[in-house]
């Protein structure tokens, strides 16, 4: 499985909540956060597949080896002057079949990572909802220059509320997963990234369907009204 974040791993590393049996998947992780060797990486899921008769890894697409080089890099650069990505997950897959000579798949889910509604916690949608309510209050306000955060503690329990932060410094930047958040053979992430991460998927959302079907707002062009 291929998850995006070029250069900071959050969304890679969250695909370790799923686990809950040793057994269970995603077997191996792999974030951009630490350099990636193919040998170790071959190693690790030769190991894998003998024990288990399988290994499901979720990967960065934007991992890297010990020189700084993505595994994916493509040749051409985007708007902001990074390097476009062309398939991590694509070269990984190719590397386990040509050198463990095992069939294996690659998933890229792309934009279902950012728009997937029927897997929202409850805890991710009533922090959506603060957000944008802040954020209207502070247009109303007259603010500007500035991007909503979200403040958390999570001793004796996960509390959240919102605050401001200067657009200058956030924008463009990128903030990493702290690197003794990830084990030492940069292969999983530690418990304490778990701990971390847990109450943020918390929570189910009660989707209205009609049909089958997810029931979404519906907004008609002609008059701006929900419909």
């Amino acid at each position: 499985m291929e998850a995006m974040g070029r250069n900071a791993g959050w969304l890679t590393a969250a695909g370790a909540l799923a686990k809950r049996r040793p057994e269970d998947a995603p077997h191996l992780v792999y974030l951009p956060e630490v350099p990636f060797y193919i040998d170790k990486f071959l190693a690790d899921v030769e190991k894998l597949y003998n024990e288990l008769g399988y290994a499901y890894v979720v990967a960065s697409e934007g991992i890297v080896d010990d020189k700084g080089n993505y595994i994916a890099a493509g040749g051409t650069i985007d708007a902001f002057g990074h390097a476009q990505l062309s398939g991590a997950g694509e070269a990984l897959k190719n590397i386990v079949e040509h050198e463990l000579g095992i069939k294996a798949r690659c998933n890229t889910l792309g934009t279902a990572q950012r728009s997937a509604m029927h897997f929202a916690s409850l805890t991710d949608v009533n922090e959506a909802y603060m957000s944008g309510a802040k954020a209207v209050d502070l247009a109303l306000a007259g603010v500007s220059g500035v991007m909503v955060s979200l403040e958390c503690k999570r001793e004796p329990e996960y509390v959240c509320r919102t605050g401001t932060v200067p657009l200058g410094k956030v924008a463009n930047i990128e903030k990493k997963v702290p690197l003794d958040w990830i084990v030492k053979e940069g292969n999983n992430v530690t418990k304490d990234f778990i701990k971390y991460a847990r109450p943020l998927i918390m929570g189910e959302v009660n989707l209205p369907i009609k049909d089958g079907l997810p029931d979404y707002v519906h907004i008609d062009p002609k008059i701006g009204k929900i419909k």
